[in-house]
């Protein structure tokens, strides 16, 4: 038996993970987000109707709060510094949602 872990389904792009990293400090930034909350960002493929290809999703998420995230329409390898910073200093953006628990 291997010991390697049993995956399925395609290879997973790693080449973004710098990048999103750079958002991930960039969010942390802007949103005042303190250590303990996680940020997420991820890069996805929008499938609702009349939306550009693709999305990036940031996330805050706090122990005892709601999510609160934040949504461009573009390549995460497209993404500037002062747009993620305006993006959650002025709760700007193509769109953005609050998510209620």
């Amino acid at each position: 038996m291997s010991d390697q872990p049993l995956r399925f389904g395609p290879p997973r792009r790693q080449e973004g993970a710098p990048r999103a990293r750079d958002v991930k400090a960039w969010v942390r930034e802007a949103s005042g987000a303190p250590d303990d909350a996680t940020i997420v960002v991820t890069e996805l493929a929008c499938s609702e109707p009349g939306c550009p290809p693709f999305e990036v999703v940031t996330a805050v998420l706090r122990s005892g709060a709601p999510p609160v995230q934040r949504k461009l329409h573009k390549r995460l390898a497209e993404l500037s510094r002062d747009e993620v910073i305006h993006l959650w200093e002025a709760g700007a953006g193509d769109h953005q949602h609050e998510t209620k628990e």
